[in-house]
C-alpha cells in the first residue's frame, strides 16, 4: 500500500516499476528484503502508458505515482493551468490528492510559497490585539472558579 504523504525516490519508482512489470525484484537483496519488498509493493500498483499507478483503496480511484525528481515539475504544471491553479494550499494539495501520490501537503506548501503570484494574493497575518484589563479600584474584577 502506498503511503499518500511519502516521497519516493526516482531509484524505489524504478523498483517497483521492476516488479510490477516483471514480478522480479534485486537478487543481490536478502531473501527478507526481497519478501518485504513484494509484499509492501507487489499489490495495488500498476505500468500502463509509461506511467506507473497506485489503485487507491480508500477513495477507489487510479492515482499516477510521482517520482522525488518530477514533483517540482507536476507542482508547476498544476499550477499554471487555470482549471487547477491554487488559491490556497489546502485547496491545491486536495487536487493534487485526487490526481497523484507521493507529493505531501508540506512539498505543496513549499512550492506554493515560492510563486510570487501567490506571495502578492496571499493574505497578511496580522498579530492579534491584546488589550490588558485596567482595574480603576481594588476588588473591582472579581473570577468565579469552580
Amino acid at each position: 500500500m502506498a503511503n499518500r504523504n511519502h516521497i519516493y525516490p526516482a531509484e524505489l519508482v524504478s523498483q517497483i516499476e521492476d516488479l510490477v512489470q516483471s514480478g522480479r525484484v534485486d537478487q543481490s537483496w536478502s531473501k527478507s528484503k526481497q519478501y518485504r519488498f513484494k509484499k509492501k509493493y507487489g499489490f495495488g500498483y500498476e505500468y500502463t502508458g509509461g506511467k506507473l499507478w497506485f489503485n487507491d483503496s480508500v477513495d477507489g480511484q487510479k492515482k499516477e505515482l510521482i517520482p522525488e525528481d518530477k514533483i517540482e515539475e507536476v507542482l508547476m504544471t498544476m499550477f499554471n493551468n487555470p482549471s487547477t491553479t491554487a488559491t490556497s494550499r489546502d485547496w491545491m494539495f486536495k487536487r493534487v490528492f485526487l490526481m497523484y501520490v507521493g507529493i505531501p501537503r508540506r512539498t505543496v506548501n513549499d512550492f506554493l510559497l515560492r510563486q510570487p503570484s501567490y506571495q502578492v494574493h496571499r493574505r497578511v497575518r496580522r498579530a492579534p490585539i491584546i488589550k490588558p484589563i485596567v482595574s480603576k479600584r481594588p476588588n473591582l474584577h472579581w473570577q468565579m472558579v469552580s
